[in-house]
């Protein structure tokens, strides 16, 4: 987004959706160092070229706008790039949709989303297997741990998360699969003894939680 800011050659407006105050701040903070530390990018004769300034980054020809959920955002806009962040961790998905309708007034639009891995069942879930299935998306999936995390550092931080689910969420990419009050899925769950009326049996106390990566299934609910 900076070299777009500093290097673009036609006027664009940009919108980066935060999934609150906090990330929004540290995006901004995050634009800060690379200017401070790249003088020879962001000025010229000597001058910046691209100004910070509260929640808003501007260049030459580019307005980059950063939004975040808890505080009032643009309605209205009709952004060249829109950019949302950590869907996952965003609980006003109204916020979410304004952005991309805002975004679908624009033909030649480029809309990214992205994520670390959540919950099924969830609107961010919801999101991304529209984007998965879709042939208008270009969808990429990293699900494996970063390349600069160490065996050890992994077998550790195995050992300090406080669930599995969390772990395999946070480092493989994970989404966990059936919660309680789900309907049973053979495909998907594990019965012990079966609740609901009949034959639409449902989850009642989830003894084990079950991990589905793409279409594999990993490991059944119980």
């Amino acid at each position: 987004v900076l070299w777009l800011a500093r290097f673009s050659r036609r006027p664009l407006t940009v919108q980066v959706g935060a999934a609150d105050q906090d990330q929004a701040n540290e995006l901004v903070k995050s634009a800060k160092v690379w200017v401070h530390f790249n003088p020879k990018l962001f000025a010229h004769a000597g001058k910046d070229v691209v100004a910070i300034n509260n929640h808003k980054i501007v260049g030459p020809l580019v307005d980059i706008e950063i939004i975040a959920t808890d505080v009032a955002s643009s309605h209205g806009a009709k952004p060249d790039l829109l950019i949302l962040n950590e869907v996952h961790a965003i609980t006003k998905w109204e916020f979410c949709e304004n952005l991309l309708d805002n975004a679908s007034k624009v033909p030649d639009g480029l809309v990214v989303v992205l994520t670390n891995a959540g919950f099924q069942d969830t609107d961010a879930w919801r999101w991304r297997e529209i984007a998965r299935t879709s042939e208008r998306w270009t969808f990429l999936q990293y699900a494996q741990p970063a390349p600069w995390i160490s065996a050890a550092e992994l077998a550790e931080a195995e050992r300090r998360c406080r669930t599995r689910s969390r772990f395999l969420r946070l480092f493989w990419g994970v989404w966990p699969t059936s919660g309680m009050g789900d309907a049973f899925d053979p495909e998907l769950d594990q019965a012990v003894q079966h609740e609901g009326d009949g034959s639409n049996p449902v989850l009642g106390t989830l003894m084990r939680q079950g991990y589905k990566l793409g279409d594999q299934v990993l490991r059944h609910a119980m």
